[in-house]
């Protein structure tokens, strides 16, 4: 099972222009390792990587000591990531490396497997009440065509776990 995870804005941003997520609270990061401890692998892009590589150390340290694979997919050959990390060159590789596997990563990387029918389904974790007006969303293509509504919603202080299973097209 491939499921796609990301946390949300009310109005469906996952960042603000600049790429910054300083309005998802340090808790919301529980729910993240929690996913994680429920998968065999993490598959990230190169940005998402970069930018986790900057989160405080205290929540970095509770995703790098998960004793999962954490694979980043990058097609520049000269990209070196450190201890603890697997790097594919393309999406399909990093997908096929584990059966049950979390993608959380931006909208290329996101939208190339919704494209391509990779993911089985996709989890995002709406904060309630938090709005950007404007940034960066989950994926760069019409999800209408891929997503039905909701097949669940559970409430969690200040949030809500939206899951979906994509429509087969």
């Amino acid at each position: 099972m491939i499921t796609l995870y990301n946390v949300i804005s009310s109005d469906g941003y996952i960042a603000d222009m600049n790429g910054g997520e300083d309005f998802i609270p340090d808790a919301v990061f529980d729910d993240y390792i929690d996913l994680c401890k429920k998968n065999d692998a993490v598959v990230m892009g190169r940005k998402t990587y970069d930018f986790m590589q900057k989160y405080d150390r205290a929540l970095l340290d509770k995703f790098e000591s998960l004793s999962i694979k954490k694979i980043v997919v990058s097609s520049d050959k000269n990209f070196k990531l450190k201890g603890g990390y697997l790097k594919t060159i393309t999406p399909e590789m990093a997908v096929s490396l584990e059966v049950n596997i979390l993608v959380s990563s931006g909208p290329n990387l996101n939208s190339y497997l919704l494209k391509n029918h990779l993911i089985d389904q996709i989890l995002l974790n709406r904060l309630i009440g938090i709005n950007l007006g404007k940034g960066i969303k989950p994926f760069d293509v019409d999800t209408k065509t891929f997503l039905n509504n909701p097949i669940s919603v559970e409430n969690k202080e200040g949030r809500e776990l939206l899951t979906y299973n994509l429509v087969k097209v």
